[in-house]
């Protein structure tokens, strides 16, 4: 069932077995899984080693590309069964492997060079910069953010390459991928680590609104003719944990459509939805009717039709088109051969009889080598060549096509072995120095909130605020002894990131030589223009490894994702400088829907936050109207805990008056006991 971009890869989600049946046989080009470990859907059913190997040996026989997902967060404790999960993935012959964490990247770059990499979503990647930069390391594609709009696609491709790959159908996170720490906060389910407890989907209330933080479904299947023409690559279904019915009919439909057959959304919102489908963010239409909440009656809905899709995909349908030739003259071997366009394979019999009574016939022939029923192929060329008055069996004719036919499955199994390099990085670290020393480096809103604050070590702000109120942010600063720090704006869509060099210059010129980065696409324009490069809480670092890797691209210290326990944090091992939030309310999520926007827009927005079930209050920072920061319901506190093997602690200043943040400051000057609500956050717990 090809359809009719060959260029264009349809990329259907694999949970168990019983998926992977249903995406191949519906016509998916490759498919996406994980193992038992270190992939974003760690509650799927996913696959054992030895179950990977068949798995890949299912694919490649129906031409079917595999890719498996090692993207999660990875803790220095793991980085031997990270290598070892590597190996086996490159033994198992995959395509590609697809990857967050750099440390990932690291092990699997060094052992196998020629492994493909894509760069997972979990990566952040939204913007020009950032796709250049995983090209620049390596990557073979990118898997780019959901929230971007056909435009932007369509400028991020020109002239990139790398192959790209969007989300076509599926569930849409609220928050921007790789930014979301709402479980980990809420549930100490991490996200990052492929246990979303998907607590977004709870009801969160703005005003008088329910669930604003449930989008529906995206689906763009309808407008894939305009999905195409941005350039990319591959189209992603998300779903590894739905049903294998969804992925059938998610794939069909994307099958269809890529066909100009209208696809049969009736069937998608029947099989699931959230109160319908958004196309939102890909036609720029993003407001208050891209959420939406599973139903009941979408529930009742869906066991109607469930039946009618499996049924579909229960027969294989040969989609590997084959040719076959049959020779056979008296007194000479009987011969047959199939090829692909790329394998060939053959096999030859003793000579056939003389006929004594009906002599075979060709079409008896034909009959017999084009039967392939549910199997992976279908014979569309099929050339005879015999002599008159033979005889041959039925069953000769059945047992010789089997024969060549199971020769070539087994030189479609044979997959790329990719050459082994020796790396022993992630076992061989050297213990670096033990860091004790424990400076305070503040992080704010603005340079306000600090009008009580007499001196510390570093001072990170905001650089729009800095850039609009220069004299005041470089005055204070040098009042306090500090380090004036510009941060960049976490998220910077098309459009905007063109607009940060400028910003980096205008900044260089008035004095301010060092950057705070979240994000990958911030480090290459930041380092071009010869600024220091702070790494913040954004970059997810986790261990070792990707440390190293983010000093490579020229970071010259980072603060520790806010993820890791007190024990996962003394146990990182670098020369790099390295801090820890140790006070302020986490930012759990970015998105760049809004969930406090009224019908009115943003104009008519007074709302600064939305309440949980137990009415507890998350605050909202609004980013210039281009995305939204939302902050956990209390800050965490640490500053009266020892924070092993670190250079400095930050305080994150957000909502604080500037009362309020001179008096934190003196708690945490002196090391003392909160006398406010707060929270452990992950460092007192074992982080899953």
């Amino acid at each position: 069932m090809p359809h009719n971009h060959p260029h264009i890869e349809i990329l259907a989600p694999v949970g168990g077995s019983e998926h992977l049946i249903a995406a191949v046989r519906s016509g998916a080009d490759a498919v996406y899984l994980g193992t038992q470990s270190f992939n974003a859907r760690r509650n799927a059913h996913n696959f054992t080693d030895d179950e990977l190997k068949d798995a890949v040996k299912y694919c490649h026989v129906r031409g079917v590309r595999l890719y498996l997902t090692l993207n999660t967060l990875i803790f220095n404790n793991e980085l031997d069964a990270v290598k070892k999960a590597v190996i086996n993935a490159a033994k198992s012959g995959v395509d590609a492997l697809i990857t967050q964490d750099l440390a990932v990247y690291s092990i699997a770059k060094n052992l196998f060079p020629d492994l493909p990499l894509h760069a997972s979503t979990q990566m952040t990647v939204h913007n020009r910069e950032g796709a250049i930069a995983v090209r620049d390391m390596g990557f073979k594609r990118v898997v780019l953010a959901r929230e971007l709009s056909e435009r932007e696609i369509s400028y991020i491709n020109s002239n990139l390459g790398i192959e790209t790959e969007i989300f076509i159908h599926g569930a849409h996170c609220m928050s921007i991928s790789g930014a979301c720490y709402l479980s980990q906060t809420l549930g100490e389910r991490s996200a990052n680590r492929g246990l979303c407890a998907q607590p977004c989907r709870l009801d969160f209330k703005n005003k008088d609104t329910d669930y604003c933080l449930s989008l529906k479904d995206m689906s763009l299947i309808p407008i894939l003719d305009r999905v195409i023409k941005t350039g990319v690559t591959s189209l992603k279904i998300e779903g590894r944990m739905k049903r294998p019915e969804y992925v059938a009919a998610a794939v069909s439909q994307a099958v269809n459509a890529l066909n100009c057959v209208p696809a049969d959304m009736d069937t998608l919102e029947s099989v699931f939805s959230r109160n319908g489908f958004t196309n939102g963010y890909f036609v720029g239409n993003i407001g208050a009717g891209m959420f939406g909440i599973r139903r009941r009656e979408d529930a009742e809905v869906s066991k109607n039709v469930l039946s009618d899709i499996a049924q579909n995909y229960r027969i294989e349908k040969g989609r590997v088109e084959v040719s076959v030739n049959f020779y056979a003259k008296k007194g000479e071997n009987i011969f047959i051969s199939v090829t692909d366009g790329v394998n060939t394979c053959s096999f030859s019999s003793a000579p056939p009889d003389s006929a004594l009574k009906r002599p075979t016939q060709e079409e008896d022939v034909r009959e017999k080598l084009i039967m392939t029923g549910n199997t992976p192929y279908n014979v569309t060329k099929c050339s005879i060549e015999m002599d008159d008055g033979l005889f041959i069996p039925a069953s000769k004719i059945g047992e010789m096509r089997r024969c060549v036919f199971d020769s070539l499955t087994a030189e479609r199994c044979k997959h790329k072995q990719y050459v082994q390099h020796t790396y022993d990085e992630c076992v061989t670290l050297e213990k670096s120095p033990i860091h004790t020393s424990q400076g305070i480096v503040i992080r704010a809103e603005s340079i306000y909130q600090l009008k009580h604050i007499s001196s510390c070590m570093e001072i990170i702000l905001p650089a729009e605020h800095i850039l609009k109120n220069s004299s005041e942010c470089i005055s204070r600063a040098k009042q306090m002894g500090a380090e004036l720090i510009a941060e960049a704006p976490e998220i910077m869509f098309p459009g905007d990131e063109e607009k940060y060099p400028v910003m980096l210059k205008t900044l260089w010129d008035i004095g301010i030589k060092a950057v705070s980065v979240s994000n990958i696409s911030h480090i290459a324009p930041t380092k071009r223009l010869g600024m220091k490069i702070k790494g913040s809480y954004g970059l997810n670092i986790t261990n070792d490894i990707a440390l190293k890797e983010y000093a490579a691209l020229g970071v010259s210290d980072a603060v520790l994702s806010f993820e890791l326990s007190s024990s996962a944090i003394a146990s990182v091992r670098s020369d790099m400088g390295r801090g820890i939030i140790a006070y302020g309310r986490l930012p759990v999520m970015k998105t760049r829907a809004c969930p406090v926007m009224g019908k009115g827009g943003c104009k008519s927005c007074t709302q600064k936050s939305i309440s949980d079930r137990m009415s507890k209050r998350l605050p909202i920072l609004c980013r210039e109207h281009k995305y939204s920061v939302i902050l956990s319901p209390v800050p965490v506190w640490l500053f009266d805990k020892e924070i092993k093997n670190t250079d400095y602690s930050v305080i994150y200043f957000t909502t604080e008056s500037p009362e309020e943040a001179a008096h934190v400051f003196e708690l945490a000057r002196k090391r003392a006991s909160a006398d406010f609500e707060f929270t452990r956050g992950s460092f007192g717990r074992s982080v899953l």
